[in-house]
């Protein structure tokens, strides 16, 4: 399958489209036969030759988690976010790139990848809701809940306009156990 897709490559007779989608046959023909690193090389060619291909980064980006290739999947998916203009989807692949690092279990570059973004979401948005729900899952995942504490409490600190922040610090306390202060964050809420 592969020496015919490279025989359709190598054809002027295909439209510049169905060449994309030809490269992108073979990249994933060379996965299943388990060339990984060839597969990866024929996708990466397509991204220079299509730069403003969006779809098939994020394609390439699936393929090397996939296969496991981590690291490059993470220096990847930052690259599409850098180069995005569209905030929203730059948000989205911003997260993207936190949730391989928490796949990677670098779960301080995934805590730290997280809160970045917080400041590129609006107040109150589901985006705000989800990554104050992963930042809080790495946290119990190293069963670090002073270290959870400490950090939205660093969030309430630094943006103290955002309610939702003080919203997920008092639950977080409620759900420690430690109800006098859940109590308090909740009345200081009422009091915004």
């Amino acid at each position: 399958a592969v020496a015919d897709l490279d025989k359709a490559l190598q054809s002027d007779s295909f439209k510049s489209a169905q060449q994309l989608e030809i490269g992108k046959l073979k990249g994933q023909f060379l996965v299943r036969d388990g060339k990984t690193e060839q597969a990866v090389e024929v996708w990466e060619a397509l991204l220079v030759e299509n730069p403003n291909d969006e779809d098939l980064h994020e394609d390439l980006i699936e393929l090397l988690a996939d296969e496991g290739l981590v690291n490059e999947a993470i220096a990847s998916a930052r690259q599409l976010a850098e180069k995005t203009r569209d905030p929203y989807d730059k948000v989205l692949r911003e997260l993207r790139a936190a949730d391989l690092l928490y796949r990677a279990e670098d779960l301080d570059g995934a805590v730290e990848a997280y809160s970045a973004t917080l400041a590129k979401t609006g107040a109150d948005s589901w985006i705000e809701r989800e990554v104050l729900t992963q930042i809080e899952r790495v946290f119990r995942r190293q069963d670090n809940l002073e270290g959870m504490k400490e950090h939205f409490a660093g969030l309430v600190e630094s943006h103290p306009e955002r309610i939702g922040f003080r919203r997920a610090q008092a639950r977080m306390l409620a759900d420690l156990g430690d109800a006098d202060k859940a109590v308090a964050v909740f009345q200081e809420i009422l009091r915004v």
